[in-house]
């Protein structure tokens, strides 16, 4: 049996429930920065800030990317917050 994440759950009730909520999905190649580790301080940051926010933040590390999903807003800020750790 597969687990489905707490998050992904709320995501899928509010879609079918929320008429109006509709996500952005974007996804973050990075050049400097390694996705893993990015992912789980973007993540723990968002938690942090607001924990019942809709926002999904994953890591591919195959492709060294990042890929976002939620609000277009919450996305646009956590797509700002990982261009700034990628550098260097």
């Amino acid at each position: 049996m597969k687990l489905i994440p707490v998050a992904i759950l709320a995501l899928a009730s509010c879609a079918t429930h929320c008429p109006f909520y509709n996500p952005v999905y974007k996804v973050l190649p990075l050049q400097y920065a390694s996705a893993d580790l990015v992912a789980q301080k973007v993540a723990s940051e968002e938690k942090a800030a607001a924990p019942d926010a809709l926002l999904e933040i994953v890591a591919d590390s195959r492709q060294n990317s990042v890929i976002v999903e939620g609000p277009e807003d919450d996305v646009a800020r956590v797509v700002r917050r990982i261009r700034e750790l990628d550098v260097r």
